[in-house]
């Protein structure tokens, strides 16, 4: 894994519509009432997150309730707790195999 392949990812993703897109890939549930808005899967919210408070911009994202906040990666290691290596192998795998499949 290369700062390269990171970057490739990030780019792609952006380019394929942005983190509201991927969440739906990687199980996060969005907002019905704003795509924008999902719930957070941190462990950070005392009730768990019954209304959406995980703003999901095209290339970032931040939680309003736990403060969570970061890019594809880190919100991929929110949702399955894994580390950077293994989110960005799963992640090329989500894009198609390849980071510069489509999402």
């Amino acid at each position: 894994m290369t700062s390269s392949t990171i970057q490739t990812i990030k780019d792609t993703v952006e380019r394929r519509g942005g983190l509201p897109e991927v969440a739906d890939r990687i199980g996060i549930r969005r907002s019905k009432n704003n795509p924008r808005m999902a719930h957070c899967p941190g462990s950070g919210h005392r009730n768990g997150d019954r209304n959406p408070s995980l703003s999901l911009r095209d290339n970032h994202f931040t939680c309003f309730g736990c403060g969570a906040k970061g890019d594809v990666i880190d919100l991929y290691q929110l949702k399955h707790h894994g580390d950077v290596k293994s989110a960005v192998a799963d992640l090329a795998e989500i894009l198609g195999g390849h980071p510069q499949a489509k999402v």
